[in-house]
């Protein structure tokens, strides 16, 4: 199979699509019943185009499945679709709802975001280990599938079997872990400063070599235009007979 390539300037739209999807499912389950927020539920995790669930988990009624003994698994099966990988699937499907196949082909694409994240490649033998797939078909049909919903950005090297990364769509935040995206974005807005203190050092460095580098080319201009008068001056001398 070729590569295949996804659509740059749409490399936003999953985060304002789903955002928009997941607002009408937050209006209906504000003042669900118990029932209809497991409806919900099972909704918001067989929807194809939905992606982001945090906002759903912040919710009262929610907070109150998590403490039911009999519909805690509910809530679980959501926070795995937020936070959560295949092998975490893997680990609790004995305690989670049945999976339909459209659930499956979500949790592997939400795993696939995962395993993408700050890399450049992965092998195409890591990510069939980690999403159990059966065959390199499978998992270049999942990657496409990924591509086409702008979930991922890349190209696949199919003759050396390697998922090359450009970038991976965010996923919902756990709370514990802001303080270490804050920490991350900090170290990054140091990089940032540097590199543009260096630039500006460079700059100045740049334009304080200006006049000496113009008057040397000056010279040497000079020295040119003496040459060029010089050999016309000789041509124009008389020879002797």
């Amino acid at each position: 199979m070729g590569n295949a390539y996804p659509n740059f300037s749409k490399h936003d739209s999953v985060e304002r699509s789903s955002n928009s999807i997941l607002k009408n499912y937050l209006k209906r389950a504000a003042d669900a019943t118990t029932e209809e927020l497991i409806a919900i539920i099972m909704e918001v995790v067989n929807e194809p185009d939905l992606f982001h669930f945090g906002e759903l988990l912040d919710l009262p009624n929610l907070q109150i499945i998590q403490g039911d003994a009999k519909l805690s698994k509910y809530y679980s099966l959501l926070e795995i679709f937020a936070f959560g990988t295949y092998s975490d699937y893997v680990a609790q499907k004995e305690h989670l709802p049945n999976f339909s196949d459209c659930m499956l082909e979500k949790i592997r694409l939400l795993s696939l975001i995962s395993l993408t994240s700050g890399i450049n490649t992965i092998s195409y033998d890591i990510l069939l280990e980690k999403l159990e797939l059966k065959s390199f078909t499978e998992l270049e049909n999942l990657i496409i599938s990924a591509f086409y919903k702008n979930l991922i950005m890349g190209r696949m090297d199919s003759s050396n079997k390697t998922l090359c990364v450009s970038y991976a769509v965010s996923r919902d935040l756990r709370r514990e872990d802001i303080p270490i995206l804050i920490e991350k974005m900090k170290t990054w807005s140091g990089q940032c400063q540097y590199f543009y203190n260096n630039v500006i050092d460079e700059t100045d460095s740049a334009d304080a070599l200006k006049p000496c580098r113009f008057e040397a080319i000056n010279k040497i201009f000079e020295k040119i235009q003496k040459l060029e008068n010089d050999i016309g001056n000789e041509e124009q001398k008389p020879t002797d007979q």
